[in-house]
């Protein structure tokens, strides 16, 4: 039976005739009434339900993240169906690691990259009671978060929650020493990775043979392919690192914009203060010509 290809606005499902079914999850994570181009968890969420639970999803994913909510949404959805495999085939950012994290199995090309961190939000045009609760909230997702980075690690939450303060970008080896990763996939098989004396001994004799080494037909594919997945993971990486500054900028503007909110505040306040002293005064000033008026009549 050929596979039937289902090509929607938010990610692509290849093979819902078959045993497995591929998911690529190569967007942001995104409010579907804000961006159409995201990944939203309704969309998703639905489109994972409509796959029969008995066969496989293997999850291939290359995402910098986006909305945690939406984000930990999808987590949950996958955590209560079951029988889903991630590939990360790049870069595992931020609310994507999330829905890595809540598969069955992780397995990461070598080359792959991920990156675990706290909630992030922006306090924009907000007043100070909503940034208390905006705060409050980031916290209590940032622990869901690291509810599913324990159970997948066997690690402690205190061990979790300290790695998401930092905030580091972790190699895939990084990530499988954690446990946050279960299998690296070599992109380039070891035959074309000879350690240096080998290579060398080979090339001597190569010399001594007059002969040219012979390479087989999937070398180039394959160095293109790694050069390719670097690529992107470079490129989202500047993502990120743009959205992180857009954030870090905005929030010093709300800090900058609640500092002059505050000192107008205060200037305000202290010009009623010297106006209501100066009507005290003036009363004061009307009682004793009145007093004094009364003592030149007796």
């Amino acid at each position: 039976m050929e596979n039937e290809i289902k090509h929607s606005e938010y990610f692509t499902i290849e093979g819902k005739g078959q045993e497995t079914v591929q998911i690529y999850f190569y967007k942001e994570i995104g409010y579907e009434n804000f961006d159409k181009e995201k990944i939203c968890s309704e969309t998703f969420c639905q489109q994972l339900d409509a796959i029969p639970q008995e066969r496989q999803v293997i999850l291939r994913m290359n995402s910098c993240g986006g909305s945690f909510p939406d984000g930990l949404a999808i987590a949950h959805k996958i955590l209560e169906r079951g029988n889903v495999i991630c590939h990360i085939d790049g870069l595992c950012a931020s609310a994507a690691s999330v829905v890595a994290a809540a598969c069955d199995r992780v397995i990461a090309s070598e080359g792959a990259s991920l990156l675990i961190h706290n909630t992030r939000g922006s306090v924009i045009n907000r007043e100070s009671k909503d940034i208390r609760n905006l705060a409050d909230a980031m916290d209590d997702v940032s622990d869901r978060m690291a509810d599913i980075y324990v159970r997948k690690t066997g690690k402690t939450f205190e061990e979790i929650k300290s790695l998401m303060d930092k905030g580091e970008r972790l190699t895939a080896r990084q990530a499988l020493d954690l446990g946050l990763v279960d299998e690296i996939k070599q992109l380039i098989p070891p035959r074309f990775k000879p350690d240096r004396v080998t290579c060398q001994e080979t090339q001597e004799q190569m010399k001594k043979e007059d002969k040219k080494p012979e390479m087989t037909a999937d070398v180039e594919p394959q160095e293109q392919n790694a050069a390719e997945l670097l690529a992107r993971a470079n490129a989202a990486e500047a993502k990120i690192k743009e959205m992180e500054a857009k954030e870090k900028e905005a929030a010093e503007k709300a800090a900058a914009e609640l500092l002059a909110r505050a000192n107008d505040a205060e200037a305000k306040m202290k010009e009623m203060e010297k106006k209501a002293q100066e009507a005290e005064d003036k009363m004061k000033a009307m009682r004793n010509e009145q007093i004094a008026a009364l003592v030149n009549d007796a």
